[in-house]
């Protein structure tokens, strides 16, 4: 594991050098934070318990199975009562029917449990966002596709014949290479798109299709703006903006944070040493985030702290899993965090990469 704080304008670079290192799969921390970053080609995979047997045991056998990168809890969850009964009485596991899972859990684009949650937050992945079929349009030069598609530069995608490829090859006479400057309107090509396979959004996720999705999570940030205890605002801001709830239109624009009332029950739950779980992704460094601070530990760090390190460095979308004695992390098949005991009895899902 990589000491590599989450700061500083280089933070990216660094740690997409510590990935390819890695094979993909970066293992780091700031401090008591544990966090692994992934590659935003990497697909949303469910675990999910459906048997009578500890969490712990599908965890390892599905990372086998699919290879996961990275494993970490899910969305929050509960017990009826004869489930709570059976945790206490021992150590065994509890039957999947006896945990209530809070939000939809889609797998290959149907329901297969959890239960309604309008207010909270969603991950998604659609496997069928993840490549474009681009037709060039009588305006577009090569540098507006490249803005469109969020490139730096052709060298990009033409180093990978994966991500990019044209129909009818523009080559120029004299370097016997393609050349970008001689694409035509009607030219069509197709572009891997990762980070537009992923959304992150509030209410029930999507369905339909090859879709992966879990509901049931708290927002720490959603579209480049924060959540947290009370409404905030930037200097200047009309006067008469509320507090809490949706501001109308007339105080948005002046708006840095947003008030979300599951978000302070949570933050203010786990405070600085309890445990906390978040999945985040930053679309300019194509990048997606697994953060795990282990329960109790020893200085810890607050949601809020943990949010504004990820905002600091640009992370447009961010959302907080099930804390306190919960969290877990499994990272190449490997432990890295354990559940509690009887957390481990009854969880039935958690998010993993693959």
């Amino acid at each position: 594991m990589l000491r590599l704080p989450i700061a500083g304008s280089n933070f990216w670079s660094l740690l997409a050098t510590e990935t390819a290192r890695r094979s993909g799969v970066a293992h780091c921390n700031d401090g008591d934070l544990q966090y692994v970053a992934v590659g935003a080609s990497s697909q949303l995979h469910i675990v999910r318990r459906t048997s009578e047997e500890l969490f712990s045991a599908t965890v390892q056998r599905e990372s086998l199975a699919y290879k996961l990168k990275v494993v970490a809890n899910g969305n929050l969850w509960g017990l009826t009562n004869s489930g709570y009964t059976d945790v206490i009485m021992g150590h065994d596991p509890v039957p999947s029917d006896e945990t209530t899972i809070e939000g939809h859990i889609i797998q290959n684009g149907m329901l297969r449990a959890g239960k309604a949650e309008p207010n909270l937050y969603y991950i998604a992945f659609d496997p069928s966002k993840a490549e474009r079929c681009h037709k060039v349009a009588a305006t577009e030069t090569s540098e507006i596709i490249l803005r469109r598609y969020n490139l730096k530069s052709w060298d990009e995608i033409l180093s990978n014949p994966i991500n990019f490829g044209f129909k009818t090859k523009r080559t120029n006479k004299k370097t016997k290479k393609f050349d970008p400057t001689l694409i035509q309107p009607g030219d069509e090509f197709k572009v891997q798109t990762p980070t537009e396979a992923y959304s992150f959004g509030r209410g029930n996720p999507p369905a339909g299709g090859h879709i992966t999705a879990m509901g049931g999570l708290t927002p720490m940030i959603i579209g480049g703006l924060k959540y947290g205890t009370g409404n905030k605002y930037a200097s200047g801001v009309p006067a008469g903006a509320p507090a809490t709830g949706e501001p109308t239109q007339k105080y948005k624009p002046y708006l840095t944070q947003r008030n979300d009332a599951r978000y302070t029950g949570q933050a203010a739950k786990t405070g600085e040493r309890g445990g906390k779980a978040a999945v985040a992704l930053c679309r300019s460094a194509k990048t997606l985030l697994v953060l795990v601070v282990p329960h109790n530990s020893k200085t810890g760090l607050s949601a809020d702290g943990l949010r504004d390190k990820l905002a600091a460095v640009g992370v447009e979308d961010a959302l907080m899993m099930d804390g306190s004695d919960s969290v877990m992390l499994m990272v190449n098949r490997a432990w890295q965090v354990l559940q509690d005991d009887n957390k481990d009895e009854g969880t039935t899902v958690g998010l993993a990469f693959k």
